[in-house]
């Protein structure tokens, strides 16, 4: 699943290759689409991308009129941009065409969708959508609030949507990682320390992810992600990499420094 590093790797895509262009033509796969109808999507023809903005794993786009455009891109979903018709990507499930070029937004799996609004602050609100770190510019005092009287596992309160918007299974795994503490311990045993921790390693995660535009070859060796392998050796210990089911997902973590 696309997370919030990927989801502002694709926002930098988007906005260095399409704003400010205006429409000439849209197509769509119906079944990428929720609560709009191709027509819909038609009729934005002649508008321009304007702004674009993320929150959590969402991306959305300004155009005209007080239209956003709302992108999530599920397990594989992307942005290609292509000039000619020979470098159109395979499994483009909406396009849209300006005079120089083409915007694909691709997706295999079609987990992702792509929606219209009129209201992103009510739209975040209808989603149940909670704090996202960056947009949010979450400080430690409310991190910490967050965790308080709150039940199960860490790896489950991460990517509690409802709390934190943009972490998922990967990247919760890694901050734990990072800050060595087993991803399935009960919140309610977490000390000050490990909160302050965690709070430190999400933002270094996040950051550091991003400035490697979301791709596991580009990370530092130090990650998780890059070695996120059952039995794979731990690239900070001699322990090795295990896999476990913790709150529903398979969570990665290593044996011997996450005890």
């Amino acid at each position: 699943m696309s997370e919030l590093p990927d989801v502002q790797v694709f926002r930098r895509y988007l906005e260095s290759t399409s704003m400010h262009k205006k429409i000439k033509a849209i197509e769509a796969e119906p079944d990428i689409l929720r609560h709009i109808t191709r027509p819909d999507l038609e009729r934005l023809t002649g508008m321009e991308f304007r702004f674009s903005s993320r929150y959590g794993k969402h991306l959305f786009v300004d155009l005209d009129d007080d239209h956003i455009l709302v992108f999530h891109f599920g397990m594989t979903g992307y942005f290609s941009y292509y000039e000619t018709e020979d470098k159109r990507p395979d499994h483009v499930k909406a396009e849209f065409h300006f005079n120089d070029g083409h915007l694909a937004y691709v997706n295999i799996r079609k987990l992702g969708f792509v929606q219209l609004i009129k209201d992103k602050k009510r739209y975040i609100q209808a989603q149940d959508l909670g704090i996202d770190p960056l947009e949010d510019q979450l400080d430690k005092e409310t991190f910490f609030s967050l965790f308080k009287n709150k039940q199960g596992s860490l790896k489950g309160a991460l990517m509690d949507q409802s709390m934190i918007a943009g972490l998922g299974n990967v990247y919760s795994d890694e901050i734990c990682f990072q800050a060595g503490i087993y991803p399935g311990i009960k919140v309610n045993q977490l000390t000050d320390e490990n909160l302050d921790t965690l709070y430190e390693k999400m933002f270094s995660v996040i950051n550091q992810a991003i400035d490697a535009k979301a791709h596991p070859d580009n990370m530092p060796k130090s990650f998780l992600t890059a070695n996120r392998q059952e039995d794979k050796s731990c690239p900070v210990c001699d322990g090795k990499i295990v896999k476990k089911k913790i709150s529903g997902r398979s969570a990665y973590f290593c044996s011997k420094h996450q005890k």
